[in-house]
């Protein structure tokens, strides 16, 4: 499914004695169908920069990143869902506007434009109160936010999931639903998922392998 080949990224520091800083140094994984992992690391660790690099976000000075037996492109990147830690660049628009604007771009193909029935739907299963799905992201709580988040993940038809923090910000109860849901996807052995997080409740989803990662390497 997915396979990270001797991934490396280093940062340049400093203005009159530059230095390159390791973010990532070889990192190789290799995750197959139906598989969770979780990458589990400090903070700085190069978790969430592993994860940038696989969904385009960053680009690796070297290595290579394989999907489904082939180089990833931009267009299998339709195929794979991306829950961030935080929400950044969106924060203008209403969760109803958020999601219609996924919609439109994974699901171009279907030269469908109107999903209010299944933003609906997702925004009830995130437990979202109602009177919230038309403020401004900006406006809306840490939490609500990340519901959001889970939302756009719940609709997504992809093959492999990536989930950075997933459980962050959470209340409990919706906490445990995500954790469900997880499980409940697995059992179908038809996607992969790929999680990194700080939370403990990871254990109880029993991953296929865990990744310890510390100062960019793989241990």
């Amino acid at each position: 499914m997915l396979l990270v080949k001797n991934l490396t990224k280093h940062f340049q520091i400093g203005f009159i004695r530059k230095k390159h800083v390791f973010s990532l140094d070889g990192v190789s994984f290799f995750l197959k169908k139906g598989e969770l992992a979780h990458l589990v690391g400090a903070n700085g660790s190069g978790k969430s920069t592993t994860l940038k690099i696989i969904m385009g976000l960053m680009k690796q000075d070297a290595g290579e990143i394989f999907f489904e037996e082939k180089l990833l492109t931009e267009k299998d990147r339709k195929n794979i869902a991306y829950l961030p830690e935080k929400i950044y660049p969106f924060l203008s628009l209403t969760p109803e506007e958020y999601l219609s604007f996924f919609l439109s771009y994974s699901r171009a193909f279907l030269g469908k434009k109107n999903f209010a029935k299944e933003i609906k739907y997702s925004l009830l299963w995130a437990e979202l109160q109602k009177e919230r799905w038309q403020i401004p992201l900006k406006f809306l709580s840490k939490g609500s936010r990340k519901k959001v988040l889970w939302a756009e993940v719940f609709l997504s038809q992809a093959k492999l999931f990536i989930l950075d923090e997933p459980f962050c910000d959470l209340d409990e109860s919706f906490r445990l639903k995500t954790l469900s849901w997880i499980e409940q996807k697995r059992k179908e052995k038809e996607s992969s998922f790929l999680l990194c997080t700080h939370y403990r409740e990871e254990f109880f989803l029993n991953p296929s392998q865990v990744l310890f990662i510390e100062n960019g390497r793989l241990k």
